[in-house]
């Protein structure tokens, strides 16, 4: 991967709000941002519990005895 590709792929991530990006000197260094992932756990746990009632209604289905 060249090198502008990984530094827009770090852009991305930093305006998603998943990083954080701390200039030290020259050098930058890029930690995780954790509140950044609380709206994709909320999408997911939506999601979650979705599939989660069809696999169950699903089961009920199969299991049933004439």
């Amino acid at each position: 991967m060249s090198r502008p590709a990984v530094s827009t792929h770090i852009k991305i991530l930093a305006t998603a709000g998943f990083i954080i990006i701390e200039a030290i000197g020259r050098e930058r260094y890029c930690s995780l941002h954790p509140k950044g992932f609380k709206q994709v756990q909320a999408w997911l746990k939506y999601f979650d519990k979705f599939w989660l009632g069809k696999i169950q209604r699903m089961d009920e289905l199969i299991n049933r005895k004439p």
